[in-house]
């Protein structure tokens, strides 16, 4: 199952509480760390970035359709705040 089929499956509340503690999180300081150490590809904890990771971020970033339903679920979420 590719990255957009998960997305569009994917029950709309589990995925909006789990944008809603990502964006949380993402707010904090380690969130951010972390952010910044997953960008650069490697893990939280200075390990490397399990493949299976890997897989789904570079599914994301090749997939337009993926993409756009991310950011729609994020402007969403944004909204309802």
């Amino acid at each position: 199952m590719d990255i957009f089929s998960m997305l569009q499956n994917m029950d709309p509340e589990t995925l909006q509480k789990g944008i809603k503690q990502a964006t949380e999180f993402l707010a904090t300081p380690e969130g951010q760390s972390a952010a910044k150490m997953l960008s650069e590809g490697k893990m939280p904890d200075g390990g490397a970035m399990p493949e299976e990771l890997k897989s789904v971020a570079e599914s994301v970033r090749n997939n337009e359709k993926a993409r756009d339903a991310l950011g729609e679920y994020l402007k969403k979420q944004g909204k309802s705040r």
